[in-house]
This record gives C-alpha cells, structure tokens and sequence, in this order.
C-alpha cells in the first residue's frame, strides 16, 4: 500500500469495511424467535405521526405513508392500525339499497355491526319467496272469478244499454246493425233492412218520421259511445284495485315477519315499506309464464268492445 498523497484520508483495510457480529452473542436460535417490531428502527418521527393519525376521530383524514422501501413501513402501519382497532368500538355495518324516488342515487343504511348480512340474506330470501307467493295468487281460482265477475259486469251493462237502445229503435222501425267500421241505424221494415231504393220509394210522411227518429237516435247512440270509456275506465280501475288486493295479500305475512325482524331499526322499517310499495306496483314483473312472457292478470285489461257509431245509411 503507498502512502496517501498530502491531506486525503487514509485508506480503510479490508476488514474494516464491515462489521462482523459474533452469532453466538445472539440470545436467539432463528430470527423466526423474534417478536415484531413496534417501531420503525429510526423512525421516531414517523412512529408518532402514525398515531397520531390513528387517533384522528373524525372522517376526512388520510394517512400517507412515504419512504424508502425495505424500511417496513407498511408492516408497522398495519399492524399498529389492526392493535389500535381492536381496542376501538367495532364499527357499524352499512347498506346500500335502491332508493325507489330516485333509482340513480341509492340510500346507505347504518345498521348494527353484525347486521349488514343478515339483512342482505334477508331480502335476497324475500325476493325469491315473492317471485313464488305472487304468481301462486294471481293463478288462483278466487282471482279468477273475482276478476270474471268485474268483466261480465262490465259486459252486461254495455249490453243492456245497446239492447235498450236496439228495442227503442225497433219501436219506430229503426234497426241498429253492426258493420265493418262499426254501429249504424237503418231503416227497416218486417225485421228487413230497406235498401236506399226502398227507402225512397216509401211515403213521403213515413220517411220524414224515420229520419226524425234515426236523428234522435243517433245522438243517443253518440252519448252512449261517449259513456262506454267512462264504464272501461271503471272496470280498469276495478281490475288494478282487485290486483292490488291480491298483491297484498300474497306479500303481507312475508312483509309482516321483515318488519317485526327489524321492528328496531328505523331505517330498515322504510326501505321495507317502500319495497312493499314497489311490489304492488310492480307485481306484474314478478308474473312470467314458461315462455318467458307475462300473463294477462296486472297488466292486460280488455280494450273497448262497442265500435264507433255511423250515420244513417
């Protein structure tokens, strides 16, 4: 080895770049024997500013962690965070349901902790239980003669007004016929309908009465016409009533038992309520038949049976 030059350092030997640790000083066989660090070797700083984060209450806050790697900072974070939560309260569950006013903002229910997957259980099992109860009601023989008595009333009325009006007009030798576009008045006379030939070989006084009579009538057979949507609307709303009713019956004791369930929770009693709102609405959503299309029940009312009235042929 040459002497250094004037003013530098002296060289380091070999040796003397390291230091060597006896391993029989060491008070351990393995370092598997050794316990975790609480601290970050060196890192006071970080240490305290670790929990001091932790302590923060409030929402908002952040920890960062930022250094160089291999220190065995994420290690020390987590494990001070999971001893500090296990000495904390044990926080709550939250839920996110759908919010039925506004389906594009869904409402976050705060439960007990422990809560949250009882009650997500809870209403995966109430929805399969409805797509059974509500088909099971709406295929019943008391729905179906209840809905069969709303129609035949509805059917009856609109016959015995058109009958009414039918033996009216027989009565001044009028005849209410049915055509491809839909009712017409015509004269007639033995039960036949006069051709307009025959009709104009009538006399003149018997003519002037016809049509005098047909003028009446058909102001009447305008009114009636009038009348039939209003008679449709109520049979309508008589049907959505009577599937309303059916809905609640078939969904009440499954809601009922929920409701007694959460009888504690606030929150979860309205989301209930609005779900059974939303199912009787909707029950038509929980009808399919085997192929795949809904049924008639909820939905599918009949649509006007009376044609349009014409003038006197």
């Amino acid at each position: 080895m040459t002497d250094p030059p004037d003013g530098a350092p002296a060289p380091l030997a070999a040796d003397a770049l390291s230091t060597r640790c006896d391993p029989s000083t060491l008070p351990f066989e393995t370092t598997a024997d050794l316990e975790p660090l609480d601290e970050m070797a060196g890192q006071d700083r970080a240490a305290q500013a670790v929990r001091f984060a932790a302590g923060m209450v409030q929402g908002g806050y952040n920890l960062f962690a930022l250094g160089p790697e291999g220190i065995g900072k994420h290690g020390f974070v987590r494990r001070y965070l999971e001893t500090a939560a296990a000495e904390a309260p044990v926080p709550d569950d939250w839920c996110y349901v759908h919010n039925f006013a506004e389906p594009r903002r869904p409402r976050a229910l705060r439960l007990p902790a422990g809560k949250g997957r009882p009650f997500s259980d809870a209403m995966d099992q109430l929805v399969e239980e409805l797509r059974l109860a509500i088909p099971a009601a709406f295929e019943s023989d008391e729905y179906r003669n209840r809905r069969s008595v709303i129609q035949e009333q509805f059917k009856e009325r609109q016959e015995e007004a058109l009958g009414a009006l039918q033996a009216k007009a027989k009565e001044q030798d009028i005849a209410l016929i049915h055509t491809p576009v839909g009712l017409a008045l015509a004269p007639i006379r033995d039960g036949e309908v006069l051709s307009p030939q025959e009709f104009e070989q009538l006399p003149e006084e018997d003519k002037k009465r016809r049509k005098e009579a047909s003028e009446r009538l058909q102001k009447e057979l305008a009114e009636l016409m009038h009348t039939v949507p209003r008679w449709e609307r109520e049979q309508r709303e008589r049907l959505r009533e009577l599937n309303r009713e059916v809905t609640m019956f078939a969904v009440g004791h499954l809601m009922d038992e929920l409701t007694k369930t959460w009888a504690d929770q606030p929150a979860v009693l309205g989301h209930l309520d609005a779900v059974r709102d939303d199912v009787i609405e909707h029950a038509q959503e929980f009808l399919t038949s085997e192929q795949g299309s809904a049924p008639g029940p909820p939905g599918g009312f009949p649509g006007p049976t009376m044609p349009a009235p014409t003038a006197l042929r």
